[in-house]
């Protein structure tokens, strides 16, 4: 049987996934414009 992921409540903000994921709100912004992430309009 499958697992799932529970979903998510509520959205972060940029600063939010930087300070959670130890990264720069600026590193966020360099790998969204390449591509290897992608922020929810």
């Amino acid at each position: 049987m499958e697992k799932r992921l529970p979903r998510i409540k509520a959205l972060l903000t940029p600063g939010e996934v930087a300070k959670r994921s130890g990264v720069a709100v600026s590193a966020l912004h360099f790998y969204e414009s390449k591509g290897l992430i992608k922020s929810i309009p």
